[in-house]
């Protein structure tokens, strides 16, 4: 229950990855139900939190032995929601949300497998928000249904300008969009295929907050490629932010 009020789906749907985090996660959620002092939400909120905090910052992701013990003993022999807020004072300052996770974790990976970008997505899980320019179709189906990760700025008609796969393939420029929505898109630039009225018939201004799309990238071509990665890293980044708060 845990999980799927965070917004995981399942293994081959969505769900964070590393298996050392996961498992750190039951662990901590064992042992803080042997503390009968806390109640079921109070663990709840601890545990989420923990988990969230712990993908976004890549805590377990070297020497995971060694930081798990560490971890499991601070919160076995204190007090459980001053070691999170302790650790939170830590990891999650300003500099890191607004200068570390976009301008770094966003970047340094081109992966959906990258943890910062499965909590965006999560995010939307769990908000139920309705995927890109669709008007009932829910990012949660498309990724139920295992759908494709497109490009914003379509790969084809960046690689026309001389982009290369490390410059078009950035998490920043990824997005769910249905089968029929991507066909009508094509290889468009955006500027163009964003006044396409078969393409944006469902548009509007919640849908592009949902998805952290910047309202800029209508008027964009590839000249302005950069600034659309920059404004829309800051969108996910904050987005995430707010997910992580709501934990």
């Amino acid at each position: 229950m845990i999980m799927k009020s965070m917004g995981m789906l399942n293994d081959k749907a969505l769900a964070l990855n590393s298996m050392n985090l996961l498992n750190f996660g039951y662990a901590l959620f064992l042992l803080l139900n042997s503390q009968s002092k806390l109640s079921q939400s109070e663990i709840e909120h601890i545990v989420k939190r923990w988990l969230a905090l712990s993908a976004v910052t890549a805590r377990y992701g070297s020497s995971p032995e060694t930081t798990t013990e560490k971890d499991i003993k601070q919160f076995a022999n204190g007090d459980p929601f001053e070691n999170l807020a302790s650790i939170e004072r830590q990891v999650l300052t300003e500099p890191f949300w607004n200068t570390m996770l976009p301008d770094d974790i966003l970047v340094t990976s081109s992966s959906t497998n990258n943890n910062a970008w499965r909590l965006f997505q999560m995010a939307q899980v769990k908000d139920h928000d309705v995927a890109w320019l669709e008007d009932f179709h829910k990012v949660e189906d498309l990724l139920r249904e295992q759908g494709n990760v497109h490009h914003i700025f379509p790969r084809a008609y960046l690689k026309r300008y001389g982009f290369g796969k490390q410059a078009y393939n950035q998490i920043a420029n990824y997005i769910l969009l249905t089968q029929s929505r991507n066909l009508l898109i094509s290889d468009a630039a955006p500027v163009d295929y964003l006044h396409n009225s078969q393409v944006i018939k469902f548009s509007n201004e919640e849908n592009w907050q949902a998805n952290g799309i910047p309202i800029e990238v209508k008027n964009m071509t590839y000249n302005a490629y950069y600034d659309f990665l920059f404004k829309r890293r800051r969108l996910i980044a904050n987005r995430i932010r707010k997910y992580y708060e709501s934990l």
